[in-house]
């Protein structure tokens, strides 16, 4: 057994896109359930004793080796919320693609295979404990510890909690999850004797019910904006388009119910052999005319290429929402990821929402020549995962200061491209558009740079030209 296995486990940090998840937190303060440490503290300590009882108990069970068709059946049994199911299919996948990445062994490779939609989270959690060496205990307390620091994480940015109170309601915590992970691990032998009736079935209605109300909200926000748009753009032809089950801009956040399909590899190609879409990353500032670019980018390329175009916010589907009112493409091929987080996030520290974006649009619409994926607005360091992307633009614009070339940072000098936008604003903020080249080319040697402005004839042709570059050195 290895302590240091069991960290590298439990570590908030581990790319399984818990970050993204609330736990429910976030519905409970929109409900003024959680305003402060103490009713953080009663939350938790309800979640700890319900859910996070079962979940440790389905967890440590995988962790002895009990069969996960079984448990995850009776994690079905037990999670009466479809968003809920859901959310924790989504978590197991995302969990299950991170286990096998980091404790490669041929038990997690056969319970992907079973369940190519994701088994449950916590069945995959003691899997991924028995993978990398842990015991049933050991699982537990994963579990268990997650059920409260997921959801005081979220309060630290949802109600800019102190986050020495949260982390203190988790200290205060820490008996009682010791006491959960023992009694948990006891149920779980008790499997070989009792079968999985010997599992704890503790519910929490009022997580399940926020649950489903969490899950419909921006629903109608979505649907609303797409009788809106006019008639999207025909695909190009030849390239037969997919049937979706919705229609409208398809949110992904981890706390909502969406459709989830099989996890392509992680190189070029996908399972199937055919080689998967270019994924090109679009990041920068706020304001600095990100979504006007990948919009401009849409309505230029669609003719020729089948694309498809993945958006960031924290807690919104605004960018998404832009998109469709201009009808740059078909709905079906615009997705709205909400990283609950700093964007970074999720583009660079933990992609997995990421990736099960653009991966479910290459199932669903495919096959797709090009993948846009814009980040939100972010600073000077925003940098995309190559794991995520194949290339990145970098976006800043001449009313953020003439002086931002200059001062760096890694989106502005390791990006494949740097675009200086809204440069017909130059004479109204003052300035100097010779400067930025100069200090962009000092900054950038060799790579690239375009200055453009969206409102001049030219447009984004010049980002365009270097976008169909790209490509074609991609199928080359």
């Amino acid at each position: 057994m290895s302590r240091a296995a069991l960290l590298v486990l439990a570590d908030g940090r581990f790319p399984a896109g818990g970050h993204a998840h609330s736990g429910g937190a976030e519905a409970a303060v929109r409900a003024g359930r959680v305003t402060d440490a103490a009713t953080l503290l009663g939350f938790c300590r309800g979640r700890l004793h319900t859910t996070g009882l079962v979940a440790a108990a389905l967890a440590a069970a995988a962790a002895l080796g009990v069969d996960p068709g079984e448990l995850d059946a009776a994690a079905d049994a037990r999670t009466p919320s479809p968003a809920l199911r859901t959310a924790a299919r989504r978590l197991g996948r995302q969990l299950m693609r991170a286990a096998r990445a980091t404790w490669p062994c041929g038990e997690l490779d056969a319970v992907a295979r079973a369940f190519p939609k994701g088994a449950h989270q916590p069945v995959v959690l003691g899997l991924a404990a028995r993978a990398a060496g842990l015991g049933a205990v050991d699982a537990a307390h994963c579990a268990a510890y997650e059920s409260v620091s997921g959801p005081a994480s979220a309060t630290v940015r949802l109600l800019s909690l102190d986050p020495f109170d949260a982390t203190g309601v988790l200290a205060r915590l820490a008996p009682e999850v010791d006491r959960i992970a023992d009694r948990a691990a006891e149920a779980a032998r008790a499997v070989a004797r009792e079968g999985v009736d010997a599992l704890p079935a503790a519910s929490a209605p009022l997580l399940e019910i926020g649950a489903e109300a969490h899950a419909g909200w921006g629903g109608a926000a979505v649907r609303l904006v797409t009788p809106l748009a006019p008639a999207a753009p025909p695909v190009p032809s030849g390239r037969p388009q997919a049937a979706r089950p919705t229609q409208g801009a398809v949110a992904v956040h981890l706390d909502h119910s969406h459709r989830t399909s099989p996890v392509p590899s992680a190189d070029a190609h996908r399972p199937d052999g055919r080689r998967r879409a270019l994924r090109i990353g679009l990041g920068g500032p706020v304001g600095s005319g990100k979504t006007a670019t990948v919009a401009a980018l849409c309505r230029a390329l669609r003719e020729e290429f089948s694309l498809a175009v993945v958006t960031n916010d924290i807690y919104t589907r605004e960018d998404a929402e832009f998109l469709l009112r201009e009808a740059v493409l078909p709905p079906e091929r615009i997705t709205a990821v909400e990283t609950g987080a700093c964007p970074h996030t999720a583009i660079r520290d933990d992609i997995s929402a990421n990736l099960e974006a653009v991966e479910d649009l290459e199932d669903e619409v495919g096959p797709l020549d090009l993948i846009l994926v814009e980040s939100g607005g972010d600073n000077l360091t925003a940098t995309f995962s190559k794991g995520l992307v194949d290339a990145q633009v970098f976006v800043i614009d001449v009313a953020g200061g003439d002086d931002v070339p200059r001062k760096g940072g890694p989106g502005v000098t390791t990006a494949d491209l740097l675009v200086v936008n809204k440069t017909d604003l130059a004479p109204y903020v003052g300035s100097d558009l010779a400067r930025m080249a100069a200090d962009a080319k000092a900054q950038r040697a060799e790579l690239p740079v375009v200055l453009q402005s969206l409102r001049e004839e030219t447009g984004v042709r010049d980002v365009a030209d270097w976008v169909r570059g790209r490509l074609a050195a991609w199928t080359a």
